[in-house]
């Protein structure tokens, strides 16, 4: 659910457990602890926690599921030592069932601190690992990803190298992983060698590749690369527009194709580089590709909000919103109409354009539910009054770079439109 039905969930909760004869199930306790701690509310988890310890309720007993969901929750949280004291405590390393839950845990744990790029403790508790028990492939990959982002290629290259040596093969979602933590540094020769890998490997090019590019060109600033790699996504929309609609479900997906019968090999011809994008559309469209994921659209939009001009922004939203409606596979997610909002509080535009931006998010066709209406709703408003916790300013900036507005959009026979209100007719 959405962070306003957590902590409704959490309300609810308080307003429940002091009552005499308040006898939850185990179920309800584990709703109400992952809902706590993944709405800033550690203490109300912590004290179902104890509560469970002590056996306030019938049929409610501590173990394993519930172990699991403080120690993610509470490193989700910054309270590293805690999680791993309590990882650490009830570890069992023998073999049988034991042994794998205590693996599991420490997979856990370091899958959060990779979440919250906590390099340093990620690699402390990696470290430990070692000196207890035999690595998993889950944890190499967490550590690995984590590496990528935070301290680069070689850092990472390191920790494959270790993985191999022990006897594991990196499979494609790790190198995909590293890829995209490389990216966010804005690497861009770390990223060609990657590509260079899984090309010999014959990991196909998914839509991890564009958001790769995204990132690592917003990271450096660079509006040219972004409009072409905006070029990349919107030649493969309009091939995918023409397609009949049944044609349209048989779409890959992270190179999974949907329906093996329509599987086209990957083809690698030529040296891939992030330099070119031009050169992955051509593989995109034949294995009709979804390279359109909701999260590259966001990063898109986040981009050129932070390095491009308003009306960039915006002719981007008039193609996105161009395409909703010839292509069944776009959809539009909470997450786009926050970046849309940022990017134009970013511009000075939100207080503006509010009252449009609700409107489209009301849209009975994007099949929002009320708590996510409700979540963009209080996101827009936390943008207006500046909460910099949401505005999240970029790290670097563009110089100002003049191009056309024509380079966001490519083929897909949209006029230029002078005003929102004409963006506004693409969604009817």
């Amino acid at each position: 659910g959405t962070v306003a039905d957590r902590r409704l969930a959490c309300r609810l909760w308080s307003t429940q457990v002091n009552t005499p004869g308040f006898a939850p199930s185990q179920t309800c306790v584990r709703l109400a602890v992952k809902a706590a701690l993944h709405a800033d509310s550690v203490g109300l988890a912590m004290q179902a926690y104890q509560s469970v310890l002590q056996q306030q309720w019938p049929g409610v007993r501590s173990g394993y599921w519930l172990d699991k969901l403080l120690i993610y929750g509470l490193a989700l949280n910054g309270r590293v030592l805690e999680a791993f004291e309590l990882t650490d405590a009830t570890a069992d390393t023998s073999d049988g069932p034991a042994a794998l839950q205590t693996a599991h845990k420490y997979e856990l744990l370091l899958r959060a601190l990779s979440r919250t790029r906590r390099a340093d403790d990620a690699v402390s508790v990696f470290e430990h690992v070692c000196n207890t028990m035999r690595p998993t492939l889950g944890m190499y990959s967490s550590v690995a990803g984590v590496l990528a982002s935070e301290c680069g290629w070689k850092e990472a290259e390191k920790c494959l190298k270790q993985m191999e040596d022990n006897g594991f093969m990196v499979p494609d979602n790790v190198w995909k992983r590293v890829l995209l933590g490389v990216a966010r540094r804005g690497h861009i020769d770390a990223c060609d060698h990657i590509l260079a890998v899984m090309a010999a490997n014959n990991i196909a090019c998914s839509h991890v590749v564009v958001q790769a590019a995204v990132d690592a060109y917003a990271q450096m600033g660079d509006v040219a690369m972004l409009a072409r790699w905006t070029g990349v996504v919107v030649a493969a929309l309009h091939a995918h527009a023409q397609l009949p609609k049944t044609r349209q479900r048989h779409i890959s997906i992270d190179g999974k194709p949907a329906y093996t019968s329509s599987a086209v090999q990957p083809a690698f011809a030529e040296l891939l580089t992030l330099a070119r994008p031009e050169s992955f559309t051509n593989d995109f469209v034949a294995r009709n590709e979804l390279v359109w994921h909701q999260a590259v659209l966001t990063s898109l939009l986040n981009a050129v909000g932070q390095h491009g001009t308003a009306q960039q922004v915006m002719r981007l939203w008039e193609t996105l919103c161009e395409f909703r409606s010839r292509v069944s596979t776009l959809r539009f997610s909470p997450q786009m109409y926050m970046a849309l909002a940022r990017a134009l509080a970013w511009h000075d535009l939100l207080v503006r354009y509010e009252p449009l931006i609700l409107a489209w998010m009301r849209d009975a066709a994007n099949g929002f539910s009320f708590s996510q209406k409700y979540e963009i709703e209080l996101f827009v408003r936390s943008c207006i009054r500046g909460d910099r916790s949401v505005l999240k300013p970029p790290r670097t900036r563009a110089q100002p770079y003049e191009m056309e507005l024509s380079d966001f959009v490519k083929d897909t026979g949209l006029q230029s439109h002078n005003s929102a209100q004409d963006c506004n007719a693409t969604l009817k």
